[in-house]
């Protein structure tokens, strides 16, 4: 069971970050947070890969002249928003269910499923005739004329052409069927192996296999909803974030109590500490602070930070003297004002503490498909999100349409008849903007 968990994780996050290094870290940490569930990991590996990628997106997947079908989908698929290769792989490769699903991505499993459903239906529309262009004409003198003198190199040149390869199969009986005959971008990435997960996961998989995990944090909508409710409650739970840092630490797998450590956080100030950790104020975007020893004597140590969010790497361990420890700062912050602080406390009783501050916006997480006339757009957000669709004719002339969302979702109809562009765009309560690539229609919709 422990292998198949840090398997799914090592997986999921692989797919996500393409860096065996930074997988495997990141796996580490699902595991040892979602003990022994399945669907609880793969939430916690989701939230680490999602904010990794944030941080520092992977670059584009190359093709080879010889690459397999499985390569050229996984090329497709790498290139589309990160929230929907993570729903695709979770939902294809992993054997959840809709309730563990729902679990993964902190909604209720008939949200999860409509989720799923919606990013299959944008995949099969946009990445299968891209597929279609990468196995090239065969017999059809029409396809051929649509991809003659088009490059197809690279999985861009392939999105590039998907849809005018789009529009032809819709008129075209021949390639209509052989294009549903083949297997389509997300049943190829469905049938991908697990990778073998490295030691360092398997090991923290053990460890935890007996363990109730914690569950996966929140998707952004939630947690917007629950800001008003943890800032009424700031005053009541000063004292009680203090000791959190140490209590939830402790439980990912430090083997001796430090004692007094909670009577320390509760007051820094109260006495000299051996520990310090500088800078003691720093930007969201450093990513690392360094935790010092100033006395003659080793100190055991743990780590942990106020918001749920933020994570402290190295969270505890032992520091010799005169020695110094970095400490990686990793999460994926909500919108808005940030001011929060990260925690030491050390065995002997001493305490460190900083600051870390800075704005955060996130455009919306934005994708949109279309079946005949109707324009289906997914979007995820952490503030209520405006969304309209807008198409342009052959002569210039623009259309735009609101889309009403709900639940993450909204539809609108194309004007029906004559060629047009269209695209979706996207704007937050705090005014990011997003917007979809422009899709060509030539026969109209």
């Amino acid at each position: 069971m422990a292998g198949h968990v840090a398997a799914s994780a090592f997986g999921h996050c692989m797919a996500m970050v393409r860096d065996e290094e930074v997988a495997t870290q990141l796996a580490a940490v699902a595991v040892r947070r979602g003990g022994r569930t399945l669907a609880s990991v793969l939430g916690h590996a989701r939230h680490q890969a999602l904010a990794a990628v944030a941080r520092t997106p992977p670059p584009p997947v190359e093709l080879d002249a010889d690459a397999g079908l499985s390569e050229v989908a996984w090329a497709l698929a790498a290139a589309r928003p990160p929230i929907e290769l993570s729903t695709v792989d979770l939902s294809s490769r992993h054997g959840l269910g809709r309730a563990g699903l729902g679990v993964a991505f902190g909604l209720s499993p008939a949200a999860a499923a409509a989720r799923v459903a919606a990013v299959a239906v944008a995949w099969d529309a946009e990445l299968d005739p891209a597929l279609l262009a990468w196995l090239g004409p065969g017999e059809c003198d029409g396809l051929a004329a649509v991809l003659a003198g088009r490059p197809r190199e690279a999985a861009a040149d392939l999105r590039a052409a998907s849809g005018d390869v789009a529009g032809h199969t819709a008129g075209c009986d021949a390639c209509g069927d052989r294009q549903r005959a083949a297997a389509s971008v997300r049943l190829l990435v469905a049938g991908t192996p697990l990778p073998e997960p490295p030691p360092a996961v398997v090991a923290a998989a053990g460890r935890s296999r007996f363990q109730p995990g914690a569950p996966p944090p929140p998707p952004p909508l939630a947690r917007r909803r629950r800001t008003v409710v943890r800032a009424l409650g700031a005053a009541v739970a000063a004292v009680a974030l203090a000791g959190s840092a140490v209590a939830a630490t402790r439980g990912r797998g430090s083997d001796e109590p430090l004692p007094g450590a909670l009577a320390v956080l509760a007051d820094l100030g109260a006495a000299p500490s051996a520990l310090e950790l500088l800078p003691t104020e720093i930007e969201l975007s450093a990513g690392e602070v360094s935790l010092l020893n100033t006395s003659d004597a080793e100190v055991a140590w743990e780590a942990g930070a106020d918001a749920p969010w933020l994570q402290v790497e190295p969270d505890h361990g032992r520091l010799g003297p005169r020695r110094e420890q970095v400490l990686r700062l990793s999460g994926y912050p909500p919108e808005g004002e940030i001011r929060t602080t990260v925690r030491v406390a050390g065995g002997e009783g001493s305490a460190a503490a900083t600051t870390l501050t800075g704005t955060v916006e996130h455009p919306p997480d934005l994708g949109a498909t279309v079946q005949g006339c109707r324009v289906t757009a997914v979007v995820e957000d952490e503030t209520e999100v405006a969304l309209t669709l807008h198409a342009r004719d052959a002569g210039g002339a623009e259309t735009r349409t609101a889309m009403a969302v709900a639940d993450m979702a909204a539809s609108a109809d194309l004007p029906p008849g004559r060629p047009l562009t269209w695209w979706v765009s996207a704007v937050d309560g705090r005014g990011n903007q997003a917007r979809t690539a422009d899709v060509a229609l030539p026969a109209g919709c």
